[in-house]
């Protein structure tokens, strides 16, 4: 586990009052490209459920996105 990966899970502890997954998407972002083209080392994090990242007809709880945004 490198540095960067350990600090952005310790400071979202307190926020969310749990402690974070830190694991393997098994979909696709854009980070893909941020580090695959510029080697910039990338955080993944949103809310909802991972069987829902774009899926069809895709949901997140209300829930889930305002104990996210008290991370950003």
């Amino acid at each position: 586990t490198t540095a960067w990966r350990r600090i952005g899970a310790e400071d979202t502890v307190e926020m969310r009052k749990a402690r974070p997954l830190t694991d393997k998407w098994t979909f696709s972002t854009n980070g893909v490209s941020i580090m695959g083209r510029n080697g910039i080392p990338c955080i993944g994090f949103g809310p909802g459920a991972e069987a829902q990242a774009h899926a069809p007809n895709e949901i997140t709880w209300k829930q889930d996105l305002v104990t996210c945004a008290a991370v950003y």
